[in-house]
């Protein structure tokens, strides 16, 4: 609940995670090194995420974020 639908606080225009739309969703954004990011990609301290990691997010938030 304090990232789904919450906006960021880097971007507000953009929520944290965006349900069903992993595009427009800042974390996935900050993971890959996308567009309009502020600061560094995440995570900071090492090297970027595997990225099966990253798909199984994305394909999470695409199904909607649900709290499962």
């Amino acid at each position: 609940t304090s990232i789904v639908n919450v906006a960021s606080s880097q971007r507000p225009a953009l929520m944290r995670i965006m349900p069903g739309d992993p595009a427009s969703s800042y974390l996935v954004r900050k993971l890959e090194a996308g567009p309009d990011i502020v600061g560094s990609i995440m995570p900071v301290a090492s090297s970027q995420l595997d990225p099966a990691l990253i798909k199984m997010l994305k394909d999470w938030i695409a199904d909607g974020a649900k709290n499962n």
